[in-house]
This record gives structure tokens, sequence and C-alpha cells, in this order.
């Protein structure tokens, strides 16, 4: 019995409903980028169109970045994050330090410069 309900809520949480429900999208102009030293990766600031400015961050190999190839500030940007995982980390002084991040961006496409 403890293993079918072991397998049970495992099967759960691995679904891919379950974890589609927590991906959002967006949509807007990139703003700021800030490059996190400390976690080789980038965090963008997007003007998202609904919620105002998104700190999400971008990381290479990982986030799938569509045909212009253009994560910068200045250029438009549509995709999708997953709130809640991202971690952009920045030299401080002698240690480095976490910038709050809504989220990881999962796909990212970006138009051309403007």
């Amino acid at each position: 019995m403890k293993l079918f309900t072991y397998l049970l809520v495992l099967t759960m949480f691995l679904s891919p409903v379950a974890s589609k429900a927590a991906i959002q999208n967006f949509g807007g102009q990139i703003v700021y980028m800030i490059p996190c030293v400390c976690s080789l990766n980038l965090l963008l600031y997007v003007r998202d169109v609904r919620y105002g400015i998104l700190p999400l961050v971008y990381q290479p190999g990982l986030t799938f970045l569509y045909k212009m190839y253009q994560p910068r500030p200045s250029v438009n940007s549509l995709g999708s994050y997953t709130p809640g995982t991202g971690v952009c980390l920045v030299y401080s002084g002698n240690s480095c330090e976490s910038i709050p991040a809504l989220g990881l961006m999962l796909r990212l496409g970006t138009s051309l410069s403007i």
C-alpha cells in the first residue's frame, strides 16, 4: 500500500499537466539587462504589457532562444517562464550576492534591433 501511495504522489508531481500549470507567458520590451557573472546568466527586465516590469533570468543553454538571438535592451520579446525559479548571482565586494528574480525563462523570442 505504501508503494502504491508513493507512486501515485510521484506520478501526480511529474505529470505534464502539473508541470505546465506553473508556466507563465510574457511579452514586451526588454528595458534593462544585468550580467550575472557568478551564475553565468543574464537578468532581463521585461516591460510586460499586462504586469509591468518583470525581472526574468535568461540561462544560456537552458532557455530556448528563437530566431533573432538578441536578448538585449530595446528589443521586443515574447516567451514563457517558470515562476519561483532562476537565480542571478552578481559579484559584490568579496562575495557573490543574489538579485531577486521572478522566474527562469523557458523560451525567448526577440524582434530585430530598434
